[in-house]
């Protein structure tokens, strides 16, 4: 992910520094930069902004103000040539403070912390917005609805149009696709290791290179599918 980031600062020397300084970070999309601090906060009030990096003391208003009067938070970066700016600056929660002249190396370690927070939150908004996992699902057996509870589950197993859903000492079959039921029950803890099972990591009791054994039952690992397993079992 490129971070869409803005530049201020009224002094156009250190605004050409930050530039090339940008400019030689892959992961920054510069897509903006600006002298007059009010222009910058209308574009950063209209636009998709990851990322703003700023000098703090500037005419008409700070870059304190700035940040503070923008209609949505935004990963700060603050730049002054006056240390005593520093602990408004942290007040504001912002990723780093740097102090003019502003080194090249010190410039990276600042866009190295922004791409992590920036990054920990977007993953964080994944997670809000996917629903929880069923603690049960019904399956039509035999013409009834049928309540499992998910936990249950030890594994399943693909046959064409049906899937047989195997539970510690019971089994049932299921019109239903393997496709299809995964979705249904929406847990990370079940993976597919074939294309045609697909198993609850909560009840797998071992796993070798090719096979893996769950409820005493050997169950084959397709290769397609062993380096997710592998990943989920750390």
């Amino acid at each position: 992910m490129r971070l869409k980031t803005v530049i201020i600062d009224d002094e156009q020397q250190a605004l050409n520094l930050l530039t090339t300084y940008c400019e030689q970070i892959e992961q920054l999309d510069l897509v903006a930069r600006f002298t007059d601090p009010l222009q910058a906060m209308h574009f950063i009030n209209n636009n998709k902004i990851d990322l703003l990096i700023s000098d703090i003391d500037m005419p008409a208003i700070s870059g304190i103000e700035l940040r503070s009067s923008l209609l949505q938070p935004v990963a700060t970066i603050f730049i002054t040539a006056h240390s005593e700016f520093a602990i408004n600056g942290f007040d504001l929660d912002v990723i780093d403070y740097l102090l003019k002249p502003v080194i090249f190396p010190r410039f990276l370690k600042a866009i190295n912390k922004a791409n992590q927070r920036i990054t920990m939150m977007e993953k964080s908004m994944v997670n809000l917005s996917l629903p929880p996992s069923p603690d049960f699902i019904f399956v039509k057996v035999n013409g009834a609805r049928l309540r499992i509870n998910v936990m249950d589950i030890y594994y399943i197993e693909s046959q064409r149009d049906y899937v047989m859903i195997y539970l510690k000492t019971k089994h049932y079959m299921v019109l239903q696709t393997l496709s299809n039921i995964i979705d249904i029950i929406q847990n990370p803890r079940f993976i597919q290791v074939h294309r045609s099972f697909v198993v609850n990591l909560a009840h797998v009791d071992s796993v070798e290179k090719d096979h893996l054994l769950i409820n005493n039952i050997d169950l084959t690992i397709g290769k397609t599918y062993r380096t997710e397993l592998l990943a989920k079992l750390g």
